[in-house]
């Protein structure tokens, strides 16, 4: 684990790194900014979820239990999200 976290923490390297490592580098240092994620809240996953169609404990008693919800619709983009 520590070897690991050596390697995602070096800089970028767009020379020596493969794009796969740099992916890497990039999520594994968006996840450990903590300032940004504290500044930002839980507004990013509110929308995250709103766009894959909702999430019933966001809406309460106001949520559309018998509302039109897809389920290949939801794995489309989600399909979408990992590319």
């Amino acid at each position: 684990q520590a070897l690991l976290k050596n390697l995602l923490e070096k800089p970028i390297d767009t020379v020596i790194d493969i794009e796969a490592t740099i992916k890497a580098k990039k999520l594994y240092m968006s996840c450990m900014n903590e300032s940004q994620i504290d500044d930002e809240g839980l507004e990013p996953v509110k929308i995250l979820l709103n766009d894959l169609g909702t999430w019933p404990i966001l809406h309460g008693d106001k949520w559309d239990k018998n509302g039109d919800i897809s389920v290949l619709d939801l794995l489309v983009k989600l399909t979408l999200y990992n590319n």
